[in-house]
């Protein structure tokens, strides 16, 4: 079982490897770890990406979604496993998806510029 103060060391070292920051004063802790937020260097309060969890048991250090956090810690706390991330995308507009229908590669036209 680890600490607070070695859960914020552990990801530290992960933030730095991607050239970011940990928000010490924003650390949140959780039933099974902690939420540890990361910035960008000199950024108070633009997120370079999703935070960082640690687990208190093993240590473990997990990448978290930018979105949908609150759901994924919910998960992490009944199941003690982090849950599996989309792998689809999906279309969020109404109706269904627009259709590209582009011509192929050796029929495509090229623009000519028009005359001044």
């Amino acid at each position: 079982m680890i600490d607070k103060a070695m859960a914020i060391a552990v990801a530290q070292t992960h933030a730095a490897a991607k050239g970011l920051e940990i928000a010490e004063d924003r650390v949140t802790e959780r039933a099974r770890g902690w939420v540890i937020p990361a910035r960008a260097h000199g950024s108070a309060h633009v997120p370079a990406q999703g935070p960082y969890f640690v687990d208190k048991q093993s240590g473990a250090v997990f990448d978290m979604p930018t979105a949908r956090t609150q759901a994924w810690l919910e998960t992490y706390d009944a199941t003690g496993k982090p849950p599996p991330l989309p792998t689809k995308w999906h279309w969020l507009g109404s109706g269904r998806p627009p259709e590209i229908k582009r011509p192929p590669a050796g029929q495509r036209r090229t623009r000519t510029p028009k005359p001044r």
